[in-house]
């Protein structure tokens, strides 16, 4: 599957950073993505965090629940 680039942009490389963080958290902007890189640089004075990503199925994804303690069955 071809990468895929969203940008975000801030005052400072914290805010940006940040903003790409919130998205990254908010399941109902996407489904479950494996994540290439986040680069973040100053562009005509401003932050920019770039994310390059693919999609991914939940069952191939590197961190998947099944592991979770709250799934084991009892017995």
């Amino acid at each position: 599957m071809a990468d895929k680039r969203k940008a975000f942009t801030g005052r400072t490389a914290g805010e940006a950073r940040g903003s790409a963080s919130e998205w990254l958290r908010n399941f109902n902007d996407h489904g479950p993505l494996h994540i290439k890189s986040i680069r973040v640089t100053a562009e005509a004075g401003q932050y920019v965090a770039t994310v390059t990503y693919s999609e991914a199925k939940i069952e191939t994804s590197p961190r998947h629940f099944a592991d979770h303690p709250s799934t084991q069955k009892a017995g």
